[in-house]
């Protein structure tokens, strides 16, 4: 199954809880899109800030909500 979040970029999803092969451009380009949207601010300038920041920050409870993350 694949999502165009709008942006023009497609993430496939292998099913409700597993993204493949996306690179961190990907939804930083996405999520940065939202904000922008409704006028809200968004602190990150490049994927080389979201990155890290998603790992360090996220990436516990984005596996406790099941999402399957695999930082190849």
């Amino acid at each position: 199954m694949a999502g165009d979040l709008g942006t023009g970029i497609h993430i496939r999803f292998e099913d409700a809880a597993s993204l493949q092969k996306v690179v961190p451009r990907d939804p930083f380009v996405a999520l940065k899109r939202v904000p922008r949207n409704f006028r809200l601010r968004f602190e990150m300038d490049s994927s080389r800030q979201f990155a890290p920041r998603l790992v360090v920050n996220e990436l516990e409870s984005m596996r406790g909500a099941g999402v399957e993350v695999d930082i190849g």
